[in-house]
C-alpha cells in the first residue's frame, strides 16, 4: 500500500482460498488506504462465462490457439498431471 497498490493479487492458488475462506476482501493499514484483494477464481469463472458468451455470439468462432490459450508444452503438462493428477482425475493422459 504504501508503494502506491490498487489491488492485491495472491501468488498462489492457497493464498488466494485461505484469504477468501477467512473473508478477507481488503487488505493495507487501519485508517491507512486499502485496496481490494482480487479473488482469482471468481475472476477466472467469470472468464470463463465470459468466453462461453463470446462463442455463443461469435458463431463458435472465439477458441483461440494461440498465446494465452495456447496448449502448453508437454513437459509442463507432464509436470501438471503428476502434482494434480490425483486431485483432478481429468488432468491424466488418456
Amino acid at each position: 500500500m504504501e508503494r502506491g497498490a490498487e489491488v492485491v493479487i495472491p501468488a498462489a492458488g492457497v493464498a488466494m482460498l485461505l484469504l477468501a475462506d477467512a473473508g478477507i476482501t481488503e487488505a493495507g493499514p487501519d485508517g491507512g488506504p486499502r485496496a481490494p484483494v482480487l479473488n482469482a477464481a471468481v475472476a477466472l469463472l467469470k472468464q470463463g462465462e465470459t468466453t462461453v458468451k463470446l462463442n455463443r455470439l461469435m458463431g463458435g468462432r472465439f477458441t483461440s490457439r494461440r498465446g494465452a490459450y495456447a496448449r502448453p508444452p508437454p513437459d509442463q503438462l507432464a509436470e501438471l498431471r503428476r502434482a494434480y493428477g490425483p486431485i483432478f482425475p481429468g488432468l491424466q493422459e488418456g
